[in-house]
């Protein structure tokens, strides 16, 4: 797949349908309803979450955010690092969450 870089750029929003079949750079792009991390986890790369349709990507794993948290507790437990590393972005979805 390739990627897509949209970092810096003035896009607000993103079609629907979006399919990048490798990485998508957001970073520095005010795009309503996106909420991504620093670099994180086991690839030190960018998880992102879509807050309409409860979606996140994160490498190759596209799901539900309960189905993520389910993920990384099997893949990683909650202790290493990478696992509380997954969590706490978790965990600050959630908080953006309750704003919105």
């Amino acid at each position: 797949g390739g990627s897509l870089d949209l970092r810096g750029t003035q896009i607000t929003s993103l079609p629907d349908n979006l399919s990048v079949g490798g990485s998508l750079d957001l970073r520095g792009t005010q795009i309503d309803g996106v909420i991504y991390s620093k670099e994180i986890g086991s690839r030190n790369s960018i998880t992102t979450y879509w807050t309409k349709g409860d979606k996140i990507s994160c490498g190759c794993f596209t799901g539900t955010l309960n189905e993520f948290k389910r993920r990384v507790i099997e893949v990683y437990g909650k202790k290493s690092k990478h696992g509380r590393e997954y969590l706490e972005f978790i965990k600050e979805i959630k908080t953006i969450k309750t704003t919105l």
